[in-house]
């Protein structure tokens, strides 16, 4: 189901749905990819965001994290943002995507958003997705 997501917070995103992983490199309750082959891997994340049509959203951010356990980290290995301080809306779509070098063993990816609203967001969940596939050694 859909997500809330807190004003002004670092939330990770819950994808808890796995529909194509057959090599369950995918773990639903930890929402990391960690995958045991080691080479390059293209990795995509895409987050929708609602505010119920109160058009306050004025800044979003999408990032997919790499090795990390906080959610500020200042270096994401895939990263997205939207300013729309100027003329603020009520909902939007990001999306996100890389070519990330993965080890096999202890490299692990997982998502997580932000957003200011001046309340709380809902993530869609019908429309938000990640994904990550190995395209080479």
């Amino acid at each position: 189901g859909d997500q809330t997501m807190s004003d002004n917070t670092w939330t990770e995103i819950e994808f808890d749905l796995d529909v194509h992983d057959p090599n369950s490199w995918f773990n639903t309750s930890t929402r990391k990819f960690q995958p045991t082959k080691a080479g390059k891997y293209y990795a995509y994340a895409i987050m929708a965001i609602n505010s119920g049509g109160n058009g306050n959203i004025y800044l979003n951010q999408l990032a997919i994290g790499k090795n990390t356990t906080t959610v500020t980290d200042s270096s994401p290995a895939a990263y997205a943002h939207f300013d729309f301080r100027n003329e603020r809306i009520s909902d939007n779509v990001l999306q996100c995507s890389n070519i990330i070098d993965m080890n096999g063993s202890s490299d692990y990816l997982h998502v997580r958003g932000h957003c200011y609203a001046g309340t709380s967001l809902t993530v869609q969940y019908a429309y938000s997705h990640f994904g990550a596939f190995r395209i080479g050694a």
